[in-house]
């Protein structure tokens, strides 16, 4: 369910198309990419990014980022905008921001699992493979050199062939706008929960009077399972099973000036600890990215590759909205 992202054995933002981040992964520029520790906030949700979704119609975001090639009735790519900032997998990088991307299903497992989509059409990138890929927004890291990475044109083409309409990059190194979210309940939508991470004045809210501990919520957490070749990509997902019901919640720690995530009986550290793209916990073999009224959880597993380039991906997931 996260997005596609560069840890084999995560985020899915992946963020989904299944998988993390990846320190290691390549840059797009020149010259070696500029990690950013800005500290700065997500922006709220902006509905103007987020009118293009709730008006699409047809195949889902989500079947057609997945089974394009058995669908053939997905629409174009349309891309709402286009920037460099910071925190694409903790970094800077350029962002394309819109509706109808789409997964080849391919992953370059010799670069951290990097996901496969559309192919960025300027000869600035010219390339496919991407740090973060969902259904609305990709980014690749790049270096902070606003003259170079901002100013010009931006196009793709989905690997069904459609092109998207060409925007200008911006330069928004300032701060992040916010990403869209698409507030569905789908255990696979990597974009179901792309909301800023929970304050710790958001989490004491759910505290009683004297509490140490808070429930959010039980998360119902499922899988389901592909088998992929490296050379040709990956079959339709099996269907969906469940895995368990679980307990999520809150917990005072560090003298009482820390708010700790926890999952069933464990503590997951400090609520948001990590930040790349999204702000998440690791719980157990999950990647939880919690907000002030949602959750998603997340695991992409791949089994090690045979010598004919097959392996089994499984994706959990889960999306709680309280």
């Amino acid at each position: 369910m996260a997005p596609s992202h560069v840890k084999s054995a995560a985020l899915c933002l992946a963020l989904a198309a299944c998988g993390g981040h990846n320190a290691g992964s390549v840059d797009a520029s020149a010259a070696d990419s500029n990690a950013q520790s800005d500290g700065s906030l997500d922006a709220p949700r902006d509905g103007a990014i987020d009118a293009d979704i709730d008006a699409a119609v047809g195949p889902s975001g989500v079947d057609c980022f997945y089974n394009w090639q058995t669908l053939g009735t997905c629409q174009a790519p349309v891309i709402t905008a286009a920037f460099l900032t910071q925190d694409c997998d903790a970094t800077t990088g350029i962002f394309v921001v819109g509706t109808g991307f789409q997964s080849s299903g391919k992953y370059d497992n010799n670069n951290g699992w990097m996901p496969h989509g559309p192919a960025a059409l300027t000869p600035k990138l010219n390339r496919d493979t991407w740090n973060v890929l969902t259904p609305t927004f990709m980014c690749i890291t790049t270096n902070a050199d606003s003259s170079y990475w901002s100013g010009f044109q931006m196009q793709v083409e989905n690997p069904d062939g459609q092109l998207s309409n060409m925007v200008t990059v911006a330069n928004d190194l300032g701060g992040r706008p916010p990403l869209p979210t698409t507030d569905s309940t789908d255990p696979f939508d990597p974009d179901a929960c792309l909301e800023p991470g929970m304050t710790q004045q958001e989490a004491l809210s759910h505290f009683g009077m004297g509490a140490n501990s808070a429930t959010i919520g039980n998360v119902d957490i499922v899988s389901h399972q592909r088998a992929c070749n490296t050379a040709t990509g990956c079959q339709p997902w099996s269907a969906t099973s469940a895995v368990s019901t679980t307990p999520i919640g809150l917990a005072t720690a560090g003298g009482g000036g820390q708010v700790d995530l926890t999952l069933g009986g464990t503590d997951c550290g400090k609520l948001g600890a990590s930040d790349y793209t999204l702000t998440y916990n690791d719980c157990d073999a999950y990647t939880v990215h919690v907000a002030a009224h949602c959750l998603m959880l997340s695991q992409t597993v791949r089994s090690s590759v045979a010598g004919d380039g097959s392996y089994t991906q499984t994706d959990y997931g889960a999306v709680l909205r309280f």
